[in-house]
């Protein structure tokens, strides 16, 4: 979902912050991995949009690009195509989209943030979404 610290100062949950309140909480809520979003929150404007992902479910106006895993759950394997196969299940359970290719994930950050609780996989390049709409359908 792409919002503003403007937009989030306009939320009743917010009212009474300021914007240096709103960061702060932002940054936590990154850290503990329940948020994900690529930009540095201290150096955002009030007024500049970014993506913004919630770790239980994608909101439905965001773009597809980064997924959560629990961070009890994560592994690393020694073979590329179990990694890939690992990362991929976890894309499809949040998404809801089946992958056709696990190349797709080639093009996934090699290494992913770490958060508290939750491991985010995600693309730091424009062409993902070109790139997803040719690797995936829906389920």
């Amino acid at each position: 979902m792409k919002i503003t610290i403007n937009d989030l100062i306009r939320c009743r949950a917010f009212r009474s912050k300021n914007i240096q309140q709103i960061k702060k909480w932002l940054y936590h809520c990154k850290k503990s991995g329940i948020l994900f979003f690529e930009e540095n929150v201290f150096e955002l404007t009030s007024s500049t949009p970014f993506n913004i992902y919630y770790a239980l479910s994608p909101y439905k106006s965001s773009d597809i690009n980064p997924f959560p895993i629990p961070i009890k759950d994560f592994t690393l394997f020694d073979d590329l195509d179990e990694d890939l196969e690992f990362m991929r299940h976890y894309f499809e359970k949040y998404y809801k989209k089946r992958v056709l290719d696990n190349r797709y994930f080639l093009f996934y950050e090699t290494e992913p943030y770490v958060g508290i609780h939750y491991i985010w996989y995600y693309r730091a390049t424009k062409e993902r979404n070109d790139i997803f709409a040719a690797s995936t359908e829906e389920v």
